[in-house]
């Protein structure tokens, strides 16, 4: 019995010091089973499946061919593949598997990014994520495992009436909660209203510009050096027409 708590007290030791700082993607997966399984039940209805007389005592993974296409079965049988080098120290390692691997949201302890329709899957749970769920994982508290003292969104009653589909269409083309939130603090806090403008005191009218008086002086030299440039000019012109005048006189 020492012997079996102190190789425990290794492991924990070895896994607080090499895990990383990531919240592993996991920590979303806060539907409860009855909710997974309407889930299951609503997916096979639509894909025109039958699940197992035992698929609510066995795990997901064992009728995910009733859930996801033979696409989506191959993929994840690749990812299966990779799963011992990308996976976490605990074991989570999640994939999208409306993506081949590499070629999409990428795969690992970590939520992958939401495209327009995304089907998570959890290894570690062995379980595809709920469309309430990819919301909670983009910022919408759905759950009060998530919530704490900030409580269950008012978007949450709002969502109970959408089909699962719909969820993740939204989860996937929306943008994370607490940064559109951060954008529009930043753009709120820089923009007052017309009638608060209208209040507030007119700024102070700028000085005239000072004149360079220099810059005056040099023009007024460079035009009278212009002027005794063309008086010149016209005089040089005009005697050599007159010599010119004269030399044809001469000639005649």
């Amino acid at each position: 019995e020492r012997l079996f708590q102190g190789k425990k007290c290794l492991e924990d030791w070895y896994f607080s010091e090499n895990s990383g700082c990531e919240l592993a993607g996991d920590v979303y997966l806060q539907a409860e089973h009855e909710e997974v399984l309407a889930f299951a039940e609503e997916i096979a209805s639509k894909r025109r499946r039958t699940l197992p007389a035992n698929y609510r005592d066995v795990p997901m993974q064992q009728h995910m061919t009733c859930l996801v296409p033979p696409g989506a079965m191959a993929r994840l049988a690749t990812y299966e593949k990779v799963r011992a080098e990308r996976q976490s120290l605990t074991g989570e390692f999640m994939c999208d598997l409306d993506h081949n691997l590499d070629c999409g949201p990428s795969c690992g302890p970590e939520m992958p990014p939401l495209d327009t329709h995304p089907k998570i899957y959890s290894f570690k749970a062995g379980r595809l994520l709920l469309g309430k769920e990819l919301l909670a994982a983009q910022g919408v508290d759905m759950y009060p495992g998530l919530a704490g003292q900030r409580g269950i969104s008012p978007l949450a009653q709002i969502f109970e009436n959408f089909r699962d589909q719909d969820l993740r269409f939204l989860a996937g083309n929306a943008i994370h909660i607490p940064a559109f939130a951060a954008w529009i603090l930043f753009c709120a806090g820089n923009v007052v209203s017309r009638e608060t403008y209208s209040k507030l005191p007119m700024p102070m009218k700028e000085p005239p510009p000072i004149e360079d008086t220099a810059g005056s002086a040099d023009a007024e030299f460079e035009n009278d050096l212009m002027k005794k440039v063309r008086a010149d000019f016209a005089a040089t012109a005009a005697g050599t027409l007159q010599s010119h005048g004269k030399r044809a006189r001469l000639r005649l």
